[in-house]
Order: C-alpha cells, then structure tokens, then sequence
C-alpha cells in the first residue's frame, strides 16, 4: 500500500471513482541518477478498468481504450492526469506510521495482484528500436535501403529479448510505436520516469508495456502536473 501523509486525500478519478496504486519509488532508497531527485517518494497511480479476459477480445480491448482508456490511457492527451496520477512526496515523516490503509478492490486484469518490493542495479543502455531518437540518430543509415533494412532487423533483434524489463531512466520500450514519433507530439517528454513491462507474474493485458515519461525541465523543478503516460499493446 503507499505511503501518505495523514492530511493527503487519496488519488480519485473527477468523477470520484478511486485510483489503483501501481508503484511508489523511494529516491533514497535507489541509485542516484542523473537528474532524478535523491529523495522523496514518487507514487503512481491508474484506473482499474481493465477488460475481462474471458468475456472480451483484444478488438473490445481496443475499443475499450478509444472509449475511456483501458488503465486509464489516454492517446489524445496522454498527460491529462484524471484516470491516472502521479505524487511526489519530498518530506516523509518517518516519527509516525502514515502507510495509507486505504485499498480498492483488484479486478482479474490489474497487471500486478501481489506486492512486489523493487530492487535497481545500475546499468547503460543504447538507444531502444521505434522510439523517435532512434530515427533521428540512424535516420542516414536506415535511408539507405541497400543497408537499412538489414541493420534494422539486427538492431531490433538485439533488444527483442532484454528490452521489456522494468526500469527507470534509459530508453522507453513500446510494442507497437512510439507515439511521439507517430502522432508528433510531447517530444520533450524524453526522461523515462518508470517502465512496466510484462513480465513474469506481471502481466499487461495484450502482453503490453506501460511507460511514464517527463521532461528534463518538469523533472529538474520536480513538477509531476505533465507527465506522459503510454500504454500498448501487441
């Protein structure tokens, strides 16, 4: 359950309806990256209002998410923070017990049933395929189609396997596009805050990955108000 101050609401949708927690990140507890906080906690919160697996198809998962969002996504405004949120807590009051004891039921679809405690090893990574910087690093190389074709296919191969991890900092991975480069929009959202892929007991309907990403300048003044969230799946 997260952390919060006894005075601190719980996250709720506008029309009221209460958010799922996801994840909560204590910066003091994780390696120091460039440019993240070195403390305080960042909270993650999502609608649940996921399909049913065992009624529905992906084409009424598909539908679902144009209607509302499945897990509250958004493509058209992917950092209205309504049926997502994020919070950041920079002073925890560790004197009393603040834990929030405060649940919403889990439906069969939420991505992660159980609590996990998370654990970070420090590590570098080149650019991941299909995400916009991609295509403007290797943009001469892939005009090429004597060689492109051919260096794409190796490319995305190298990270077909060890890209969908979870992980904060480094590059977004997305299943199907990345939808900065697609839609031409929030291309200064390129600081990846959290990743959440599918993977082992954690599972994203349509074996999708979710990412959070911010700007260099939000995340600097520590201002979570714009913070892209994207979902998709295969």
């Amino acid at each position: 359950m997260p952390y919060l101050p006894i005075d601190s609401k719980y996250p709720t949708s506008q029309d009221g309806r209460a958010l799922q927690f996801l994840a909560q990140i204590n910066f003091s507890e994780i390696p120091q990256l460039e440019l993240f906080p070195s403390e305080g906690l960042l909270q993650f919160y999502i609608i649940d209002n996921g399909f049913n697996s065992d009624k529905e198809s992906i084409e009424d998962l598909l539908s679902h998410s144009r209607q509302e969002g499945a897990f509250g996504i958004n493509s058209e405004n992917p950092i209205q923070q309504d049926l997502f949120r994020i919070k950041y807590i920079k002073d925890i009051d560790k004197r009393e017990s603040l834990q929030s004891l405060f649940a919403t039921p889990i439906s069969n679809d939420f991505p992660i049933r159980e609590q996990y405690r998370l654990y970070f090893v420090p590590n570098r990574m080149p650019i991941t395929p299909y995400i916009y910087e991609y295509y403007d690093h290797y943009k001469e190389i892939l005009r090429n189609n004597e060689i492109g074709e051919v260096f794409e296919e190796y490319y995305t191969g190298l990270f077909s396997l060890n890209s969908f991890n979870h992980r904060i900092g480094g590059y977004p991975t997305f299943v199907q596009f990345d939808p900065r480069h697609e839609y031409n929009y929030h291309q200064d959202k390129n600081i990846l805050l959290l990743q959440i892929a599918t993977k082992g007991s954690i599972y994203w309907t349509g074996s999708g990955v979710a990412n959070f990403l911010i700007s260099e300048e939000k995340l600097k003044n520590l201002d979570f108000s714009e913070v892209m969230y994207t979902l998709d799946f295969s």
